[in-house]
């Protein structure tokens, strides 16, 4: 059975991520702000599930300090491929020095109604060490402000992965990069609309709205 963990305050997170059994955990992240990194080491399935406050609002990670990914999805040990995998759902994630969820070593990586701004990196991260039956999953969520200014970072940049689905999705303004950039063996974008700026005076420009797109052995950029 997968156990389920309920955290309600702050401080808590980096002990109780090495106490997740090797088959995985379920965290139930209570509303309020977090200054947390997650380094989740596992081969089995770790869910942080955000519990939504009265308005909708979702717990919301924004950690200061040293340049880190808030969220990281690695093997037990940095000698095994890894099989274990990261889901994100109802949460908001924000200011950190590096990106805001990166997948290092593992199988799955699944986001659902996440809020990702204002990272200095990239906004989503997927850069498998080994590329071997990996799989990336995006849906309903909102991805803004990532990045410093530079092309080399994106709102979302998903590297040598065999399957990568990005659906219902809004990804704006992103600084220098890409609002999506993919690297996948097969991919489906579906539904997901693409803006380049949040400039008022330039409604329209790089404004699309992608649908029902599927792809093999192709590189992607969407504006």
């Amino acid at each position: 059975h997968t156990l389920r963990i309920e955290v309600k305050n702050n401080g808590t997170f980096s002990e109780l991520i090495k106490q997740i059994p090797a088959q995985g955990a379920i965290i139930l992240v209570e509303p309020g702000t977090y200054q947390e990194y997650n380094h989740v080491r596992t081969n089995g399935l770790v869910t942080f599930r955000g519990i939504l406050g009265p308005n909708g609002e979702r717990p919301h990670f924004t950690p200061l300090g040293p340049s880190s990914a808030i969220f990281i999805l690695d093997a037990p040990t940095n000698r095994e491929i890894g099989t274990g995998g990261l889901e994100l759902e109802n949460l908001e994630i924000s200011h950190t020095n590096g990106s805001g969820v990166s997948f290092h070593r593992g199988k799955l990586l699944r986001l659902y109604n996440v809020y990702v701004h204002h990272v200095r990196q990239n906004g989503v991260s997927g850069h498998p060490v080994h590329s071997d039956g990996q799989m990336v999953e995006i849906r309903n969520s909102e991805f803004s402000n990532n990045g410093q200014n530079s092309n080399l970072h994106h709102n979302i940049y998903i590297g040598r992965v065999d399957n990568f689905i990005f659906e219902n999705n809004y990804s704006h303004a992103s600084k220098g990069g890409h609002t999506l950039k993919y690297i996948a063996r097969r991919a489906v974008i579906r539904n997901n609309r693409l803006v380049t700026t949040d400039d008022p005076t330039r409604v329209g420009h790089g404004d699309h709205l992608v649908n029902d797109i599927s792809t093999t052995l192709l590189d992607g950029v969407a504006c």
